[in-house]
């Protein structure tokens, strides 16, 4: 393809001058920008975001955490992108950077790395405005948003980072709404983040709102999607003991029908404080679980164990296990599946402790 296809643009040396790329999408690639560039649209974000139009913004952003993901960016540039967000008020651009930063396979790595408490000053400082904003609405007026195409597909992952990054009005916002639920169970928190609201109204409650939420999900009129809804929040409590028996209960077929109990168990596994739980649940009561489930279900809670993987130690500690109850052909399949979970969770390592460098050096900023 020669210059006619592609003609060559000049920039000038001044800091102003900058190229955009693929304006509002029109093109369907990813762009590489070189460093200076990248460098004077940064500068451009923080002194004035507006000027590069919604699309753009979300375009930038999202194309420079793929090629981050691919080798081509380093991930401290990437974060660059990120400092202008408290003036970002559009969801679709905040879901994309939250997607990248804390995507849900990650959450429970991430709450137990050092990069937690970084994360946290970072990103709520830069969230307060946009979460306070639709705080209001759902606090208010919540009708408001039911033709906003954007809340309504990613307001939940803006509340659900905000809670999770353990901001205290998300926790007080779920636990009125869920109070509410309990004091008038025809009550229907706003479905937009009924799964949050549900899941940290349980997490930061007792098991008085544990049993509520059993006692609902058991209910005659309860719809399918509110019983996945309750599923994953009852897998939300931060006691031990109530994920020991949530797990007991899925042990039951008078309690749950069988094919609940799997995924009882899968939303446990992915808990910070539920995977060894959960774990130690399977191993003890494998022969009732294989009987029911057979070997897929073994098969899925170790590739979320994966995630925890980074020695041969707790490799090996896994193969105690599995060489007595799986086929050679078996064996050998989740052997390689956690080996090569052991090197990615070694690189997402390594990938972190840049992410917390960056971090401690524009944490303030």
């Amino acid at each position: 393809m020669g210059p006619e296809m592609f003609p060559e643009m000049q920039v000038s040396e001044s800091e102003y001058d900058w190229i955009l790329l693929n304006v509002n999408l029109i093109g369907y690639y990813r762009v590489n920008y070189d460093q200076i560039n990248l460098k004077r649209l940064v500068r451009l974000l923080e002194n004035d975001p507006k000027a590069i139009p919604a699309v753009s913004r979300f375009q930038l952003i999202d194309d420079v955490f793929a090629l981050t993901d691919f080798g081509y960016v380093s991930i401290e540039t990437a974060l660059e992108l990120t400092k202008y967000l408290a003036r970002e008020d559009e969801l679709f651009i905040w879901n994309v950077v939250l997607l990248n930063l804390i995507p849900d396979s990650l959450e429970s790595t991430l709450k137990n790395h050092e990069v937690y408490p970084l994360l946290k000053k970072y990103l709520l400082k830069r969230m307060l405005p946009i979460y306070h904003y639709y705080a209001g609405f759902i606090r208010q007026n919540v009708n408001a948003l039911e033709d906003n195409y954007f809340a309504q597909a990613y307001l939940e992952k803006l509340m659900a980072t905000a809670c999770w990054l353990g901001l205290q009005d998300c926790l007080d916002l779920s636990s009125e709404l869920f109070a509410k639920w309990r004091e008038n169970p025809e009550y229907k928190i706003p479905f937009l983040i009924r799964r949050t609201v549900c899941c940290y109204g349980v997490a930061v409650g007792s098991d008085k709102e544990w049993n509520f939420a059993w006692k609902m999900y058991n209910r005659t009129d309860c719809d399918e999607e509110d019983e996945d809804i309750l599923l994953y929040a009852m897998s939300c409590a931060k006691e031990s003991w109530l994920l020991h028996r949530y797990l007991q209960y899925g042990l039951s077929d008078r309690l749950f029908s069988s094919n609940c109990t799997s995924v009882v168990i899968s939303h446990v596994v992915t808990k910070d404080i539920g995977h060894r739980i959960a774990w130690e649940f399977v191993t003890e009561n494998w022969p009732l679980l294989s009987q029911r489930y057979g070997h897929e279900l073994l098969y899925g809670v170790l590739k979320v164990m994966g995630r925890f993987v980074k020695t041969d130690v707790q490799i090996q500690e896994f193969q105690v296990f599995y060489n007595s109850t799986l086929e050679e052909d078996e064996r050998e399949a989740i052997t390689m599946l956690l080996e090569s979970a052991k090197l990615e969770n070694i690189e997402k390592r390594k990938q972190l402790i840049k992410i917390a460098s960056w971090l401690e050096k524009n944490v303030d900023d």
